[in-house]
């Protein structure tokens, strides 16, 4: 936080740890990281694809124009496959397996989710703070407490995100049920108390009225129907809310991807490779990945920072 604000860069801090350039723009810590490379006479070479990594007394790296370059140490740096519009092409991963290195199954994390209900359309836009958890197999995978937003296809928000890479795994083995709570500070029964705690309260009072100040007013014909389909109160619905995963959204909408270069093959004090000197990995290409927030950005610059240095 210190090396970005001495490069002119506010931050703002949010839940949970979470940090942010106070612009909320992304492009805005790229701009700063360019000014400064650039100050330092770092040379770029931009759009400049790899087509041949060979090994002898040192590296040889040749790109598809043509250019060549040599090298005593190598670091490859090159992100998963999250976000392909943006550059982020996977081909750093090919070449981690042709120089012997082990992947695991890299998929999308951080990722909005797909429903089989299409109910979620209904009120898409819609943003709540709720408790959810995902269970398959009759066991929780994964849970999380914060922002949840309905969409057309299904669900997002920062708490769905957190709980995405996990979800995928889960889903190789079978069908996965995302579970909301929309009162996570109240038990079923105090929710049931306070519904009919209103109820008798105000005379001519229905259901439907009470809800108006419990939930968000598109939400509330859904809720209801869910209830009648289900027959079951309503409170039980409040309490949990079930949507059927289908998939996760497509790699151009994740932040990051989860898989990669095996950690146990790179040494952590270095990020050197365990299998051959001079090679170095950092970022988003080994099988590491966090929440939202700065975290997956804080690893790509620590792992960075070390595999530089070392190198």
């Amino acid at each position: 936080m210190d090396f970005f604000r001495g490069l002119g860069l506010l931050l703002k801090e949010e839940d949970e740890g979470r940090i942010f350039p106070r612009t909320n723009q992304a492009s805005s810590v790229v701009e700063v990281l360019r000014r400064k490379l650039a100050s330092n006479k770092v040379d770029f070479a931009l759009s400049a694809q790899v087509s041949a990594i060979e090994r002898s007394a040192v590296w040889n790296i040749s790109t598809i124009d043509g250019a060549t370059c040599q090298s005593d140490s190598l670091l490859i740096s090159t992100g998963g496959r999250a976000a392909h519009q943006l550059g982020s092409t996977g081909d750093g991963l090919s070449w981690a397996r042709k120089l012997g290195h082990r992947l695991v199954p890299t998929h999308a994390a951080l990722v909005p989710l797909e429903t089989n209900e299409t109910w979620p359309a209904e009120i898409q836009g819609t943003r709540v703070e709720a408790r959810s958890w995902a269970t398959a197999g009759g066991e929780t995978v994964t849970e999380a407490s914060g922002d949840l937003l309905f969409t057309s296809y299904g669900v997002s928000g920062t708490s769905i995100l957190a709980q995405a890479g996990r979800i995928a795994s889960a889903l190789y083995e079978g069908p996965v049920t995302l579970h909301i709570d929309l009162f996570p500070d109240m038990t079923q029964e105090q929710l049931a108390d306070t519904i009919s705690s209103f109820l008798s309260a105000i005379p001519d009072l229905t259901v439907e009225d009470v809800l108006v100040g419990l939930l968000p007013a598109n939400m509330i014909p859904v809720v209801l129907k869910l209830a009648e389909q289900r027959t079951t109160p309503v409170e039980a619905v409040l309490k949990d809310l079930t949507l059927t995963i289908s998939k996760l959204r497509p790699l151009k909408e994740a932040q990051v991807t989860a898989g990669g270069v095996t950690a146990d093959v790179i040494d952590p004090l270095t990020m050197q490779s365990k299998l051959i000197p001079g090679l170095h990995f950092a970022g988003e290409i080994i099988d590491v990945d966090g929440d939202s927030g700065g975290f997956n950005l804080q690893w790509a610059w620590s792992s960075g920072y070390v595999a530089g240095i070392s190198a």
